[in-house]
């Protein structure tokens, strides 16, 4: 008995220490391969009680990964954006991004987008909404940090590509 409520413990420790070891979080993948991470740095997170004629603002950033696969080898897309969501009125905003080809800035944009989307159930953007409810909801955190524990970052930003899988 005390050997299973040691490895219960230690387990939580590991988990606890583990699950995130870069300002990047893992969010989701999708079906297509890219990789969704959103940045976890307090001060790059922002609630604000008002922005755009909306109530209730989470802003954050986040980063999709996507290895692209060609005749002559591979390389890595990757875009970051910043997001606004509106967590009363499940609505987001796409503040501002770029998008680069390798370590090539592809475009950029920067400008408040007027209208507001709505949160779609099982798409990248209820993901979003997951995320910026979650600061306040210790449930949810703690179910988005076994998420991101469980699904690896698999993209090392000193290299610019992705891990091998160990799985």
């Amino acid at each position: 008995m005390k050997k299973l409520i040691l490895l219960i413990i230690f387990s939580a420790i590991y988990y606890r220490g583990n699950c995130q070891n870069s300002r990047w979080m893992f969010l989701s993948k999708s079906e297509e391969g890219s990789i969704f991470l959103v940045d976890t740095l307090q001060q790059d997170i922002q609630q604000v009680s008002n922005f755009g004629n909306h109530e209730n603002v989470v802003i954050f950033w986040i980063t999709v990964y996507k290895e692209v696969a060609t005749k002559k080898g591979s390389y890595a897309t990757r875009s970051v954006e910043k997001i606004a969501v509106d967590t009363a009125n499940k609505q987001y905003n796409v503040i501002t991004g770029i998008n680069y080809k390798g370590s090539t800035v592809v475009n950029s944009f920067d400008g408040y987008d007027y209208d507001w989307h709505e949160v779609v159930p099982e798409t990248m953007s209820e993901r979003y909404a997951e995320f910026a409810r979650s600061l306040n909801n210790e449930n949810l955190k703690s179910d988005l940090k076994l998420i991101s524990y469980l699904n690896y970052n698999p993209y090392d930003p000193l290299t610019k590509r992705f891990k091998k899988s160990k799985h």
